[in-house]
């Protein structure tokens, strides 16, 4: 048996979902098949790039603003566990945002799906 599969990047897989609701997302690949997956072809991080070196905005009481770091899964409605520096930030789920506060300093970000596969990004706060 054949089927024709229409494949959307994961990052809009949300978005495209959510305006064509006859959107079916292709079916998960076989056990057997998944380690010919390129590492970052079930989850990626889209905020911060890797290397990026951020200053967080103060406001008016000295507190450092938030950042928003991002994420992409290429499975609809997947659970996304985060991680800062290995430490537990959170779950998100279909949109996958994750505001976080992070210190001065190198920071490594970690993002896994159920699955185990997971993404990784250093960054810098100055």
């Amino acid at each position: 048996r054949a089927d024709t599969l229409f494949i959307v990047p994961a990052v809009v897989v949300p978005w495209y979902a959510r305006h064509h609701p006859a959107y079916a997302p292709p079916p998960p690949f076989r056990p057997d098949c998944e380690a010919d997956l390129p590492a970052d072809a079930a989850v990626s991080i889209l905020y911060p790039t890797p290397g990026l070196r951020v200053r967080l905005p103060v406001d008016v009481d000295g507190t450092p603003q938030e950042m928003v770091c991002r994420a992409s899964s290429a499975r609809l409605n997947d659970v996304l566990y985060w991680m800062l520096d290995d430490q537990f930030l959170g779950t998100t789920t279909e949109w996958h945002q994750m505001a976080i506060r992070p210190e001065r300093g190198p920071h490594l970000l970690t993002v896994l799906d159920p699955s185990g596969a997971e993404a990784k990004v250093h960054f810098e706060v100055e």
